[in-house]
């Protein structure tokens, strides 16, 4: 009778730390994801905010536009500058030296 109530008491005891230790993983994941969305909320509204800002004034919108553009132009010139100067030391290296005397 002894080992029996014993190990009924056991599994109680175990099962009630089980439902406990469920219950704060819960409550550790719900808090996580509180933290998460708050901080995913608060991230978009200062977006949101900056861009607004930056819509609504005109000379910084202008700025904006002449930044991206002066940035793709000089993205473009590079990349052909890059190709032509390749082009140029590879016509210049990958002929054998007889043909570029005659």
């Amino acid at each position: 009778a002894y080992i029996k109530a014993k190990a009924t008491w056991t599994a109680r005891t175990e099962r009630s730390s089980q439902d406990l230790k469920l219950s704060e993983l819960k409550e550790r994941g719900k808090a996580t994801r509180d933290a998460a969305i708050e901080a995913i909320q608060e991230s978009f509204s200062t977006l949101g905010n900056g861009v607004k800002t930056l819509l609504s004034d005109e000379k910084r919108c202008i700025a904006l536009c002449a930044v991206c553009t002066a940035g793709a132009l000089g993205i473009f010139a590079a990349r052909h500058a890059t190709r032509i100067a390749a082009n140029y030391v590879q016509a210049r290296l990958a002929r054998p030296a007889l043909v570029r005397e005659t």
